[in-house]
């Protein structure tokens, strides 16, 4: 058996028999000092070609995830050109006016073949940042393969308004910001999903790419241009031309939407800090349960002291019968006091333990979560006290 050799850069690691280290792609800008990174991954159901093209296509943002990263109500223009044309080297493009309508600048974009791809603002000048979305989509299989998405920034301007925001973003621990960024991943995961399945079938019944779909505006330059490189220069992808028939027959039956949204089998069970954050909320949920119980019985303890005194010094009008009253209905509060936060701080851990475990978890006999769980994870307080949490167990 063959060893496979690994070289790293960039915290990326290429695995190879034959390693060669101009063949991964690395983002020269990141090797400049100021940049702080959110980095992510996911093994999702859909082909290598079928992620790349969706986030070369910056038009579905505000509508796919209206409300998650972006908003519908803010859409400018998608006038899309290219700069460098379809070559095997790939190709680069420009979006004049940007996203949100203009409002940070326009935004450069490039594919570098076979699996790169990066969106770029520049808005040192006029915003004080720069931005850069870069995303690996790295085959697995037929309509499967992992994603690696690094989302980078750079603050430009000088003193606090430069080191505030790096530091704060740096300070979110690594499971944290896996949570916040596997939403937009789920908001495309059906649709890739299924569509895909239309996609090859019309390739297979002999249509062109932009036959097979309908590409109409200069918002789906980079869409055109894509799907053109794999056909030129792409030999049609690691596992064949996806209007072949081998390939349709490659393809997995088509998911539920369950399994689909299944967060834990996708990242949590193969992520270390995911991992490690699910185990020390666990733990602690099981420590907040056995404190509760020990309020609990505290304030049924002294809730029957107060009233068995109380009786007593009704019948005899002493004083120290009362004395003890009071000590009882005074133990009483503070332990029901002590009991309601526990019991928040419970309910906050079955939240970021749903939501680490992901919406499968919903029905998972061994854990007992459910969806309302994970659905309230989304209140801004409960978001606010589970970062406070994040910061202690990181």
């Amino acid at each position: 058996m063959q060893q496979s050799n690994g070289y790293q850069q960039q915290e990326l690691l290429q695995l190879s028999n034959n390693i060669n280290e101009d063949e991964l792609p690395i983002v020269a800008e990141f090797d400049q000092p100021g940049w702080v990174f959110q980095d992510t991954w996911r093994d999702v159901p859909y082909d290598w070609s079928s992620l790349l093209e969706n986030v070369l296509d910056a038009s579905h943002v505000p509508f796919t995830h209206h409300k998650s990263i972006s908003n519908r109500n803010t859409v400018g223009d998608y006038n899309m050109h290219l700069t460098e044309q379809v070559s095997e080297a790939g190709f680069k493009g420009l979006w004049k006016s940007g996203p949100r309508a203009g409002a940070l600048g326009p935004q450069s974009s490039w594919f570098r073949p076979p699996c790169y791809m990066q969106h770029k603002i520049d808005a040192a000048e006029t915003r004080g940042f720069e931005s850069m979305v870069v995303v690996y989509a790295v085959p697995t299989g037929p309509g499967k393969c992992r994603l690696i998405n690094r989302n980078a920034f750079r603050f430009t301007r000088g003193g606090l308004a430069a080191k505030l925001p790096a530091l704060v973003m740096k300070l979110v621990p690594d499971w944290a910001i896996h949570l916040g960024t596997q939403v937009p991943l789920e908001d495309d995961q059906i649709f890739l999903h299924m569509g895909e399945l239309e996609y090859v079938a019309a390739r297979h019944q002999g249509k062109s790419p932009t036959q097979a779909y309908y590409l109409p505006s200069r918002a789906d330059t980079y869409a055109v241009a894509f799907r053109r490189w794999i056909q030129q220069f792409g030999n049609g992808g690691p596992f064949g031309d996806a209007g072949g028939k081998s390939y349709l027959d490659k393809l997995a039956p088509r998911l539920t939407h369950k399994q689909l949204l299944d967060r834990y089998s996708q990242h949590t069970a193969n992520c270390a800090q995911c991992q490690r954050a699910l185990n020390q909320v666990k733990t602690a949920r099981k420590l907040l349960a056995w404190g509760t119980g020990i309020t609990g019985t505290l304030a049924l303890f002294s809730a029957a002291v107060a009233v068995s005194t109380a009786v007593a010094a009704a019948a005899t009008g002493g004083a120290a019968a009362a004395s003890t009253a009071a000590a009882g209905t005074t133990v009483g509060p503070i332990a029901s006091a002590f009991g309601s936060v526990s019991a928040l701080l419970l309910q906050l851990l079955l939240t970021a333990t749903a939501r680490l475990a992901g919406v499968a978890a919903s029905n998972d006999s061994a854990t007992g979560f459910t969806a309302a769980a994970a659905a309230a994870a989304a209140a801004p307080t409960e978001r606010a006290l589970l970062w406070l949490l994040a910061a202690v167990a990181a």
